[in-house]
């Protein structure tokens, strides 16, 4: 018993002695964790960018951000900012002559958010692209669908003739190239018609147009083609393009000639 006391006292002192330098090692690791927390959340070295509906820490304007007034928001990049200098670039798609081409085509392009609008020819093999920045990344999409895409040119899009109205036309019967030539021959000769965009995947066709909405209906439903009009508002900046009467002829007379030859082979 008389060794007891004072190794008891001793003991004692040596547990407090731990405790408090494991408590004092335990609120350095924890100001380490924080600060490598920080760390991770501000240095350029470890980044987690933002989603444009999500706040977090870093991007957040909150008092309670871990992240200092340096840190940098990223730009939100908004698809059709007509802030953006805008792009035409031509395209000649050898390969692309029928509407389920034109579907690949429009699917694969639509994911890019640069893309603003698609024009399509398809009796001219011919597709052109309105958008922001580089054609770098559209060219080498559609080069990957392996229907022989080349770039003609890219040039600054300018709409010095912009269109006051944009028609919608459902037309059920146009559902080949043949057809949609036939309606640009027909709509050709208006002067109030200053731009065509097709989809013959899904029949319709909208018109970029100054005025005259009864004569082009006119014109359309005389093909006998089922043409009725869906909608007219607006124009709001989509790619207009002119129709060419004496390119088109050439081109209906050719496949005119083609389906003829088939109808003999065929018979």
């Amino acid at each position: 018993m008389s060794g007891c006391g004072c190794n008891q006292e001793s003991s004692c002192e040596d547990t407090k002695q731990k405790q408090n330098e494991s408590k004092t090692d335990s609120c350095k690791i924890k100001d380490l964790a924080t600060e490598e927390s920080k760390s991770s959340c501000c240095d350029n070295e470890v980044q987690q960018e933002p989603t444009p509906d999500e706040k977090d820490s870093c991007g957040s304007k909150q008092s309670n951000s871990c992240c200092g007034p340096d840190t940098i928001n990223l730009p939100e990049q908004v698809r059709g900012n007509e802030s953006i200098v805008a792009f035409i670039s031509d395209y000649s798609i050898p390969k692309m002559d029928c509407s389920t081409e034109e579907q690949m085509v429009r699917m694969t392009l639509s994911p890019l958010v640069d893309v603003k609008s698609l024009v399509f020819d398809l009796p001219n093999r011919n597709l052109k692209v309105l958008h922001n920045g580089e054609s770098n990344e559209i060219t080498a999409k559609l080069e990957a669908l392996g229907f022989g895409a080349k770039l003609n040119k890219t040039e600054v899009y300018e709409n010095k003739e912009h269109a006051q109205e944009a028609s919608t036309f459902l037309i059920p019967k146009m559902d080949c190239s043949a057809e949609e030539q036939m309606v640009r021959m027909a709509l050709s000769p208006l002067h109030e018609v200053k731009g065509l965009s097709f989809d013959l995947a899904q029949r319709q066709l909208v018109v970029f147009h100054t005025n005259g909405i009864n004569e082009i209906t006119t014109k359309l439903e005389a093909l006998g083609f089922g043409a009725k009009l869906v909608e007219t508002v607006k124009a709001t900046g989509e790619l207009p393009e002119t129709p060419d009467p004496t390119k088109q002829a050439k081109v209906l007379k050719l496949l005119l000639a083609i389906n003829g030859i088939l109808f003999l082979l065929n018979s």
